[in-house]
């Protein structure tokens, strides 16, 4: 029995206008080859506070920046650089994605911040600091959504 209710996936409309308010930029229903298209890209530092209010804890928001610097860009009143900025794009699109497989933030949440065996008794949140983590993230939640289990 799979706990899949919405089978929404990063290419609909939604999963981009979720995004996209997320990142503090405009919809578009080609988002992510945008993003792609402008890379290096920088964030306003606002998406931080997106993120905090989709549920993320500071700590998990050190997985784009440190705390120190995130103060000193806040007092400069600068952005994110292109790797932090890469990082929290890969962290919104993941907890998005999660949240559409199992079609509840708080259980989406709760698959992030939980140890998997898969990954080495390491969260997929743990993982998301790298591309290649994000990218095994991301494997192992297509492969939930077609009813594999991970």
């Amino acid at each position: 029995m799979s706990a899949i209710i919405d089978k929404s996936s990063p290419h609909d409309a939604s999963f981009s206008g979720r995004l996209a308010g997320l990142l503090g930029l405009p919809a578009s229903e080609n988002l992510e080859a945008e993003l792609a298209k402008t890379v290096p890209f920088c964030l306003e530092l606002k998406v931080l506070d997106a993120l905090k209010k989709e549920g993320l804890t500071q700590d998990e928001l050190l997985l784009v920046i440190n705390k120190r610097t995130l103060t000193h860009r806040r007092r400069k009143g600068e952005g994110l650089k292109p790797d932090e900025s890469d990082r929290a794009l890969r962290i919104a699109r993941l907890v998005l994605l999660a949240e559409s497989i199992f079609g509840n933030h708080e259980k989406a949440l709760e698959w992030l911040r939980t140890p998997q065996r898969r990954f080495s008794s390491h969260s997929p949140m743990d993982l998301m600091k790298s591309e290649i983590g994000g990218r095994l993230v991301e494997e192992s939640l297509i492969q939930i959504d077609e009813g594999y289990f991970s």
